[in-house]
């Protein structure tokens, strides 16, 4: 027997579907150094509202702490995939978005591009 009250009171989540491209995708590492109190969903919705050439996903992939750190701070790998459906995209498209997403980020405080030093 199954007790439908109880399952009534757990509806069942909706599956989500996107296409599947065909064509080869594309991504760009953004090595980045949080301080102490930045939140890494702030990054991911500040990054969300750029308008990028193809759909896109975005997957943190490294974290590191400790030297040439400052202490408390922390480096982390944001993975941003672009999943182009109708054509290749151009190196040219990539690093625009790159840099608009770059862009974005300086709204974002406490957190910076982390460069080759740090």
């Amino acid at each position: 027997e199954a007790d439908l009250t109880l399952a009534a009171r757990h509806p069942a989540v909706t599956a989500a579907y996107r296409a599947i491209s065909r064509l080869p995708g594309t991504w760009r590492d953004l090595s980045l150094v949080l301080d102490p109190d930045a939140a890494s969903g702030s990054v991911l919705a500040s990054l969300a509202k750029v308008a990028s050439p193809a759909p896109v996903s975005m997957t943190w992939v490294d974290r590191y702490a400790g030297p040439p750190l400052a202490a408390g701070q922390f480096a982390m790998t944001l993975r941003v995939m672009l999943h182009p459906l109708d054509r290749t995209l151009t190196d040219a498209e990539t690093e625009a978005y790159r840099a608009e997403l770059l862009g974005a980020l300086e709204s974002v405080p406490g957190v910076r591009l982390r460069r080759i030093d740090t």
